[in-house]
């Protein structure tokens, strides 16, 4: 396998990462970890830039990679893309298209309500991922789950859901309803249910809330049924990855324990 010299207009396409995304149509996978298994994926991979060192490592893993393998020395990869590369490699992809609403049925359904920063968003997949949740409605206050820190701290995992962003939550949420899925929302409210009393219907969509304002009203005023995890008193919430990850494992947990949400 042939590594190229990376020219100008190619280093071009992974600058400034720290700010910008790779526009709408593209994505930029970092870490050794995810570039691998960006590779695996079977996502179209427009390009690689790595270290001749990291190429020289993982040489016998890539089987899958691009025609454009660019290589460049880790000073000038970071002065480039704006920030530390701790692995030496990184990799522009096409970004799969959001698919319809109705393709998120019939659940089992996440649901982010104005989750802005990237690694909760990418943490929030990673749980999604372990749960066997594939499927995932964001709100457009919510960072695209395709952007490149939310990649990251998905872990790659973002790669395997089905995603779909919104403009109109509410409106999101009453199709489904149409369609006989259950909106749970998990917010800490003295009206809410506490978890341990409550079972999910396979066939529901569960919200986590941004971590400073919790669910917008409008998209309150959908929920079904309100949950809360129980927590000590003396913290008001738990942190958004923290709660999906409880609220996700109680999703999936069939086992009878409590009241039916149905």
């Amino acid at each position: 396998m042939d590594f190229t010299p990376v020219p100008l207009d190619v280093l071009q396409q992974y600058s400034g990462l720290k700010l910008n995304a790779a526009g709408p149509d593209s994505f930029i996978a970092d870490s050794s970890r995810v570039v691998l298994k960006l590779l695996e994926s079977g996502l179209e991979v427009h390009s690689m830039l790595a270290t001749p060192e990291w190429y020289e490592e993982n040489r016998h893993l890539l089987k899958c990679a691009p025609a454009q393998c660019y290589v460049a020395p880790i000073e000038t990869m970071q002065s480039v893309v704006g920030y530390n590369l701790h692995q030496g490699v990184m990799a522009r992809a096409r970004r799969p298209a959001d698919v319809p609403l109705e393709d998120l049925l019939p659940g089992p359904i996440l649901v982010m309500d104005g989750i802005a920063k990237t690694d909760n968003v990418g943490a929030i997949i990673r749980n999604a991922a372990a749960f066997g949740i594939t499927r995932i409605l964001v709100d457009s206050r919510t960072c695209h789950p395709f952007q490149r820190r939310a990649v990251r701290t998905s872990m790659g995992n973002v790669y395997g859901m089905k995603v779909h962003q919104t403009n109109d939550l509410p409106a999101a949420l009453r199709v489904l309803k149409s369609h006989g899925v259950h909106i749970v929302g998990f917010e800490n409210r003295p009206q809410a249910i506490d978890l341990p009393n409550c079972t999910f219907a396979t066939s529901s969509a569960v919200i986590i809330g941004s971590e400073a304002e919790g669910m917008a009203q409008d998209v309150l005023n959908e929920v079904q049924t309100l949950v809360r995890i129980p927590i000590d008193g003396d913290v008001y919430a738990l942190n958004a990855a923290c709660a999906s990850a409880v609220a996700l494992y109680a999703l999936t947990n069939h086992t009878p324990q409590g009241r039916i949400l149905l």
